[in-house]
């Protein structure tokens, strides 16, 4: 029933963080070389000024938290004392804030004289989780016994996400401009969201009784079949004013998903005293039954789902950025990105990196990061440009942008890795 929902998107949600909105890391909008770089910078194609052709893809992760460090999360067990419970429950902010995202997928592209057109696919997958009220995940960890003769109170919501995207895309080169532009076919996989308007539970001394309130809406798709279909839109630049200098904008995931699956709303105040068995002593096993009184109830707080639609927008994001080269192996970056989403009103991250260059073939990078949920992180990359025949080169990248929580324990609440592979020729 609805308890169950706190107990999924609180618990589960605080001690595996599985719950997530998120940022990709900026670090791939600085390396034009790779194919995966035009989902985040759409004037990329992967190309050099040699190349006709590239072929490539990758994957990214990303993870944040505003409850828990990653490194105590790693070390949860999978039961937890009463004293673990209350260390726990001490760290947790009064409004917990999760996000994660996983994207993969491939493109390839291809230069016909100052233009370039491209097809490309991507799936993706973004949750995200909110709960507001600081007794509600000691509610789900303690039980409703420690809150006796007090009334806990909280809102929240969850949101899932499962989509493809099949996209057609186009660029432009003209002197120091880059333009490109991208079209997307959405077709989704699997829609939830959960927005609990508001929750409260009042237990009586003794627990003679529990009065329960709430207000809620939930949405769900059926799994299994395509669910939804919708349409986006991605375009960025990039300008070189000097060869030191390099400014460039984007943005991302303009579009919708329309969703089709099952509805269930309610709102309900009412008194639970429990069942009253009388004598067990006496009852008669074949008609005895407390069925008709759990059924009411369950009526009552989880009515039956009817049919419905569901708009999503897709999580809009715009970046700008800029790169100045100190010197042939020192570069400077810089970059700006905000996106709102349904949860989180505001999600503005700044990205500060150093690239170092010390061999033609081999780059690396470190950065810092502020802002989103987990509020600030620390990370690397590295790039391969390899050679592999006349023509032909592979430019390999690795990133793990969102580190700090490992290399740190106890600091860092985010994790944000990515990697990929483009052959261009």
């Amino acid at each position: 029933m609805l308890l169950r929902f706190w107990q999924s998107v609180v618990f589960t949600s605080i001690l595996i963080c599985g719950s997530l909105f998120a940022q990709s890391s900026l670090s791939l909008s600085f390396l034009p070389q790779q194919n995966q770089a035009q989902w985040i910078q759409p004037a990329y194609q992967g190309l050099d000024s040699t190349q006709t052709w590239s072929v490539g893809g990758g994957i990214s992760f990303d993870l944040r938290n505003n409850a828990l460090p990653i490194g105590t999360l790693n070390n949860l067990g999978a039961t937890l004392s009463e004293e673990r419970k209350d260390e726990l429950l001490s760290q947790l902010p009064s409004d917990i804030l999760l996000g994660q995202s996983l994207a993969y997928g491939g493109a390839v592209n291809r230069r016909l004289g100052k233009w370039t057109v491209g097809v490309g696919y991507q799936q993706r997958l973004l949750t995200s989780g909110k709960v507001v009220g600081a007794e509600l995940p000691g509610l789900v960890l303690k039980g409703n016994v420690a809150f006796e003769d007090q009334t806990v109170m909280g809102e929240g919501g969850f949101q899932l996400a499962n989509w493809d995207e099949y996209a057609l895309s186009g660029g432009y080169q003209h002197g120091n401009w880059q333009l490109g532009l991208r079209l997307k076919v959405l077709r989704g996989i699997q829609f939830q969201d959960y927005q609990v308007n508001s929750i409260s539970l009042y237990t009586a001394p003794f627990g003679e009784y529990l009065d329960l309130a709430g207000d809620y809406e939930f949405f769900q798709t059926q799994s299994g079949t395509t669910a939804g279909w919708g349409v986006g839109l991605d375009f960025g630049a990039v300008y070189q004013p000097a060869p030191e200098w390099s400014v460039q904008l984007a943005m991302t995931d303009l579009g919708r998903i329309n969703w089709n699956g099952a509805m269930r709303s309610a709102q309900f105040d009412f008194r639970y005293e429990g069942i009253d068995l009388g004598n067990v002593l006496n009852l008669n096993p074949d008609s005895f039954s407390i069925a008709p009184p759990i059924d009411s109830l369950q009526g009552e707080v989880w009515p039956d789902s009817v049919p419905g639609q569901q708009v999503m927008n897709l999580p809009v994001r715009g970046h700008i950025g800029v790169s100045w080269q100190l010197h042939s192996q020192h570069q400077v970056q810089l970059a700006v990105a905000a996106g709102p989403t349904s949860l989180y009103p505001s999600n503005l991250l700044v990205y500060v990196g150093y690239r170092y260059d010390p061999l033609t073939w081999l780059s690396a990078g470190v950065n810092g990061t502020w802002g989103t949920i987990d509020t600030y992180g620390a990370g690397a990359w590295v790039q391969a440009l390899v050679p592999v025949a006349s023509g032909y080169r592979l430019a390999i990248f690795a990133a793990a942008d969102q580190a700090f929580g490992l290399l740190a324990p106890g600091q860092g609440m985010g994790l944000s890795a990515q990697g990929g592979i483009t052959l261009g020729f």
